[in-house]
């Protein structure tokens, strides 16, 4: 999976659950304009949130991050 494919999965999970960046960022632990910009592929996310964020957007794909 690339930067653009992951963007795509992670927008539309975000979608799906009517999630905005500051529930996301609060259910994470981290601040939101820095979720964002790992959403969109700007940054890199450790290990630990990358899987929280997983679990809280339960992506279709989740096995593919």
């Amino acid at each position: 999976m690339d930067k653009l494919e992951m963007h795509h999965l992670i927008m539309a999970a975000k979608a799906r659950k009517g999630l905005s960046w500051d529930d996301l960022a609060n259910a994470v632990g981290k601040a939101p304009v820095w979720l964002a910009s790992v959403c969109y592929g700007m940054n890199s996310a450790p290990l630990e949130v990358a899987t929280h964020l997983c679990e809280v957007l339960e992506p279709v794909s989740y096995t593919h991050l």
